[in-house]
């Protein structure tokens, strides 16, 4: 919902790269939100999430923890920007 979301900057500091600051936004905590955990996936499997959409407009929110009971590589993400256009 848009009343939970909150506009921050995201600050991105590698060692080998300059220092990227771009506009995002945070979803504050609601009763009303559903969140899905995906315990079990592999190295070759992959979640797409739309980020918009015109018969659903708001894209989807997302996010990633540690959690200290996986004993594995770290968690790699992949920004792709990708436009359908169906006539």
């Amino acid at each position: 919902m848009r009343a939970d979301l909150v506009v921050t900057d995201q600050v991105i500091d590698r060692r080998d790269a300059p220092e990227q600051c771009t506009e995002i936004e945070l979803e504050r905590f609601a009763e009303s939100q559903a969140w899905s955990y995906y315990s079990n996936m592999t190295p070759d499997e992959v979640i797409v999430f739309a980020g918009f959409d015109t018969a659903a407009p708001g894209g989807v929110q997302h996010a990633a923890f540690d959690d200290p009971s996986v004993d594995g590589r770290p968690r790699e993400s992949i920004d792709e920007r990708v436009l359908a256009v169906f006539g």
